[in-house]
């Protein structure tokens, strides 16, 4: 009797997993991400060039086309200023789209499509002003950008 117990408990087992049905619940998990402030901003050209120039030349053009400035990556407004020139005749020569550099400040803002940031580019053109009775020689300096994403 008891082996018949335990054949029935058993056997009942094994048909209770084949009818065992559970019910589909759907749920919605909630999905949280913070994205950080991304900035990222391409120069070119890498060198501005203004080639062979003499003294007294005044407002000579870049040889290798305009500054480009573009934005694309970011995902911010990007604001880009010159904090400095270095370099002889540079520092006292260098205009930026005909004012001096010092005053040179652009925001390239975000525009979004599709869920992403676009941009487009901005130029600036240099221009370079040579004093009369400048050494003759080769001579080389720099510009140095100040790149900020929104405070």
């Amino acid at each position: 009797m008891i082996k018949k117990i335990i054949y029935f408990l058993a056997l009942f087992g094994i048909l209770a997993l084949f009818n065992f049905s559970a019910s589909v619940i759907a749920t919605n998990q909630p999905i949280n991400a913070t994205i950080n402030e991304n900035v990222i901003v391409s120069i070119m050209p890498g060198t501005i060039e203004f080639g062979d120039v003499n003294p007294g030349d005044v407002d000579v053009a870049a040889t290798n086309g305009p500054i480009i400035f573009s934005a694309n990556g970011s995902n911010a407004n990007v604001t880009i200023s010159i904090t400095n020139v270095t370099g002889f005749p540079f520092a006292t020569g260098l205009m930026i789209d005909a004012a001096i550099p010092s005053n040179y400040s652009v925001t390239i803002l975000c525009t979004i499509v599709a869920d992403v940031c676009t941009y487009t580019d901005v130029t600036a053109v240099p221009t370079l002003s040579i004093p009369a009775g400048a050494p003759v020689g080769d001579v080389a300096g720099a510009i140095t950008y100040l790149i900020q994403g929104p405070a």
